[in-house]
């Protein structure tokens, strides 16, 4: 049986290969042979070389799946093509109210094939009235029979609401249907629907830490992670391409934060209910100063009055 030596420290680091061999030397008695991803520490031992927890891949840049070959029914009512026509002004609204009807199908979606989808957005959507909670799902399935939730419920209410679910699935069927037997004397609208899958190219991501609530908002490519500590919450979408993301800016207070790039309506992502509830939508600005300099090129005369009343 050979001897065995106990090492104490590591303060020579890694040993040239060319020195191995020289075991008369004191340093090698205090070096390592291969020490990757290890820091050596003055005192004498190693520790792990520091870095970032892992929580999350970054999605690649997204890539729009069309619908336009993908055949869309309402079971309920409403007219399929405003989910696609770009306008999310108008809504898809269903003619029925939305009963105890067990799964209640606003939204039907064949592809004609399995097909990779990496988000869904629902855009603009509400109820008439009222509100519910825990019972609408995005879902999908590869043969129309048995379906699968797509991410966690959404909640609704009589406010307009924008939601993202986001996961790799490749399926032929998607629905959006509301699970369970609340039953409602309201209608539902959804203003939009849109399929995103990632493409091969890696994006461009910047990070936004919120003071208030430890949330860090993780921007790339049309797409915003949140992230709380190492939980994943959610995500929402973005109208920011891979290439805007590095030069976007930001502005926050409690659980909104405004995202600003020179090229891009301004996005307000803000959460009005629970932590994956999270909502994106261009900022509405309000009492905007307005002043009508004319028409052409030298605007109208602009008149400055200084008043020093009640001197």
């Amino acid at each position: 049986m050979g001897n065995k030596v106990v090492q104490t420290n590591f303060t020579a680091g890694v040993i040239d290969p060319l020195l191995v061999a020289f075991e008369d030397l004191t340093f090698y008695f205090n070096g390592l042979q291969d020490a990757l991803n290890f820091m050596v520490l003055e005192q004498g031992g190693i520790r792990d070389r520091p870095g970032l927890q892992f929580v999350r891949r970054l999605p690649r840049q997204l890539l729009a799946v069309s619908l336009a070959g993908a055949a869309i029914t309402a079971p309920h009512g409403g007219t399929t093509g405003n989910l696609t026509d770009g306008d999310d002004g108008t809504a898809l609204t269903t003619s029925d109210a939305l009963d105890a009807t067990n799964p209640f199908v606003i939204a039907h979606i064949d592809f004609g094939a399995g097909t990779a989808v990496t988000a869904v957005d629902l855009v603009n959507m509400r109820l008439s009235a009222g509100a519910l909670a825990g019972e609408i799902f995005i879902q999908h399935s590869a043969d129309n029979a048995a379906w699968t939730n797509y991410g966690a419920a959404i909640d609704l209410d009589a406010t307009l609401r924008t939601r993202r679910r986001s996961g790799g699935v490749s399926a032929r069927y998607w629905r959006v249907a509301r699970i369970g037997a609340t039953n409602l004397s309201s209608t539902v609208a959804i203003g939009g629907l849109a399929f995103w899958a990632e493409g091969s190219s890696l994006s461009n991501a910047r990070f936004f830490p919120t003071a208030d609530n430890g949330t860090m908002m993780v921007l790339s490519d049309r797409n915003i992670d949140i992230l709380d500590g190492e939980t994943y919450q959610g995500s929402a979408p973005a109208p920011f391409t891979s290439a805007q993301t590095p030069v976007v800016n930001s502005a926050q207070k409690l659980d909104t934060m405004l995202l600003y790039h020179m090229d891009v309506r301004t996005l307000k992502l803000f959460r009005p209910g629970a932590d994956d509830q999270y909502d994106a939508r261009a900022l509405v600005r309000t009492n905007i100063p307005q002043y009508d300099y004319g028409a052409g090129t030298g605007g109208a005369d602009c008149v400055q009055v200084l008043s020093a009343a009640g001197t």
